[in-house]
């Protein structure tokens, strides 16, 4: 598999640039547990390693958007009380009677 050498530049961090591609995407090295990557390219069904590490960071950023989410609406229910609750109800129902 050859590269083309107009698809590609140098980041400046020693990884390489694809600029082929609507989204910005780097050719980077690291080191994955051969097995965990096996698997999770089985179990995803994913042709390539690839794609399987694309959809696993994919799938980790959902989750972190999710939690930090959850965080936000626990803060916001830190000033909720059931009395506040309580008259916010009765003051819709005596909307919607007349």
């Amino acid at each position: 598999m050859g590269t083309d050498e107009g698809m590609y530049s140098h980041k400046g961090d020693g990884d390489l640039l694809c600029t082929s591609r609507e989204a910005e995407m780097s050719l980077t090295h690291i080191e994955i547990d051969d097995e965990a990557l096996e698997t999770a390219k089985r179990l995803g069904g994913h042709k390539t390693k690839t794609a399987a590490v694309a959809k696993a960071l994919e799938e980790y950023n959902k989750r972190l958007n999710r939690a930090a989410a959850y965080d936000r609406f626990i803060a916001l229910a830190q000033d909720w009380d059931v009395e506040g609750a309580e008259a916010a109800h009765r003051a819709e129902k005596e909307g919607h009677a007349e």
